[in-house]
């Protein structure tokens, strides 16, 4: 019979013979955001220990620009294909000592050990090899941000500045839908220094969007608005939000409409979704579930409540830092 120190050392063998499953992205098989925390960290904390002569760090994070429309106009598979032949035209052009993270969304990160002024160049390369490229069921183009972990300020220790790059870039990539397709993003845009998220407010009244606008906009929220139900789709189908904020009753689509709608779209179906109604009833509850709304709020509504349920679902959901 096995001791309780056997037991410990088999169930520690079993642990590091699945560590890949952890650290290794189980459609593309490349390395995971978990894996370039750690590895970014440890390359950080060599640095500052010998900070001469040592190559730049620079994060490339990449998006497919028309994702969401090919995942419409063809199906999910397509879309997934999609990701997956963008990352063999990356990884056939990544430089040497540089690693292709999978991010978690749909897209990838560059881990680069180069001079600084080859970091553009290498993101203009990527950019071309994926526009120009036949291997897509139709042409696409692809953003990129970058972060140096020069522009960094050098306070705190190894795990302060891993967080505070990891940071900068996700914020960034998060601002690239703004400037359109094919875009290249290396500084934080003039009114982005306290830039949270994007949220899609889908309203009809024009004083409750002006107060929703003012308020999230003061709390670091970009906020657009769409004032019916079909154009709030075409919105999710062609860009990223991290909350959608809807009334129920809209025109053209209402709110259970709307949400039924996202969840055919890969996407945007796991995209928060708060649902605002003048008259919450165990009804509107039970049909909310369904469809898989995180919140329903009543009027008349309390804006700081829904900030905090904003703020505490991204961060379990690993997008608000």
């Amino acid at each position: 019979m096995e001791t309780m120190k056997q037991k410990i050392e088999i169930v520690k063998d079993l642990i590091r013979s699945r560590m890949d499953t952890y650290i290794i992205d189980a459609n593309s098989h490349y390395y995971n955001e978990l894996f370039l925390r750690e590895y970014l960290r440890y390359d950080i904390s060599m640095t500052l220990k010998d900070p001469t002569n040592q190559p730049e760090i620079a994060l490339l994070y990449v998006s497919v620009d028309n994702l969401s429309e090919i995942n419409a106009k063809y199906n999910p598979q397509i879309g997934d294909e999609t990701i997956q032949n963008a990352g063999y035209l990356i990884q056939q052009n990544l430089p040497k000592n540089s690693l292709l993270i999978r991010r978690n969304g749909p897209g990838y990160i560059m881990y680069l050990r180069c001079n600084t002024d080859e970091v553009v160049q290498i993101a203009q390369t990527i950019q071309h090899e994926i526009r120009t490229s036949e291997v897509f069921v139709e042409p696409i183009s692809a953003s990129v941000s970058s972060v140096k972990f020069s522009e960094i300020p050098k306070v705190g220790d190894a795990d302060e500045l891993t967080e505070a790059m990891l940071r900068v870039g996700w914020k960034r990539i998060n601002l690239v839908p703004a400037l359109g397709p094919n875009a290249y993003l290396d500084q934080d845009l003039p009114s982005s220094s306290q830039f949270v998220g994007r949220i899609l407010l889908v309203e009809h009244d024009p004083l409750t969007q002006k107060a929703f606008q003012l308020f999230f906009e003061k709390n670091g929220f970009a906020v657009e608005i769409s004032k019916d139900g079909e154009e709030a789709l075409e919105r999710v189908k062609s860009k990223t939000f991290d909350a959608i904020l809807c009334e129920k009753i809209i025109p053209k689509r209402d709110g259970f409409s709307l949400k039924n709608a996202m969840n055919d779209l890969t996407k945007a179906m796991n995209t928060l979704f708060i649902l605002m109604t003048h008259a919450k009833n165990v009804e509107t509850v039970l049909r909310a579930n369904e469809l898989r709304i995180d919140y329903v709020v009543d009027r008349p509504l309390i804006l700081e409540e829904i900030l905090g349920f904003i703020q505490r679902e991204l961060k379990k959901r690993g997008t608000y830092l």
